[in-house]
């Protein structure tokens, strides 16, 4: 929640854990939008179950031991309002 008047943004993050597939965003796809750091992740929509990710989002994982966070840029879901997975690009911050 953000307060005009006062500039605070109040509210708490929700953590879901979900398996994914983590791989690198192929040239031929980024359009020149994505960043050669930006990954793609596939999320089966079991894993989410009715909860549909947006660029609000932010996705953590682990890698070599160490907690990596990323920015959703991209969000594709296939097959309409019975998605089978969801496709996100991630700009790691």
């Amino acid at each position: 929640t953000y307060n005009p008047t006062t500039g605070a943004v109040t509210g708490s993050d929700t953590n879901v854990t979900v398996k994914g597939i983590i791989s690198v965003v192929n040239s031929g796809e980024s359009d020149g939008v994505f960043q050669g750091t930006s990954l793609k992740i596939l999320i089966g929509a079991s894993e989410l179950g009715d909860y549909y990710p947006t660029q609000a989002d932010r996705i953590q994982y682990t890698q070599a031991g160490s907690t990596v966070e990323g920015k959703i840029i991209s969000v594709t879901t296939y097959r309409g309002d019975q998605p089978v997975y969801h496709s996100l690009v991630v700009r790691v911050q």
